[in-house]
């Protein structure tokens, strides 16, 4: 993202604050919703006892985040708040580690 691109959306979410409380419930609320999902879907796995489609789908997902979490460290991308003087839109105390998206990658997986 270019500084310009993150100025112009910065100060539209200064000026809209509502926008930016509801970016922020969306992004909460989408979240909560993929790993209730995924939460769902594993129970009523082992409910029908599809037990080793249930463990297939356990590894194959902490697998995935292990090696998400692992580039993540090594390709150490900053976040465009550490590279530009706005602060961010969604507050956050993390620094670097910002590609690949944990979450992002999680629900492209569990979709997968």
């Amino acid at each position: 993202m270019t500084e310009e691109r993150y100025r112009k959306l910065h100060i539209f979410f200064l000026e809209h604050k509502g926008w930016a409380k509801a970016l922020n419930l969306v992004c909460s609320a989408l979240t909560i919703a993929v790993y209730a999902f995924f939460v769902t879907m594993l129970v009523l796995l082992f409910v029908k006892g599809e037990y080793k489609t249930a463990y297939e789908i356990i590894v194959v997902c902490a697998v995935g985040l292990v090696a998400c979490t692992l580039l993540r460290k090594v390709i150490d991308n900053p976040r465009p708040y550490d590279i530009y003087p706005y602060p961010p839109t969604i507050p956050r105390n993390k620094k670097g580690c910002s590609f690949p998206s944990r979450h992002v990658f999680s629900i492209a997986i569990i979709a997968v």
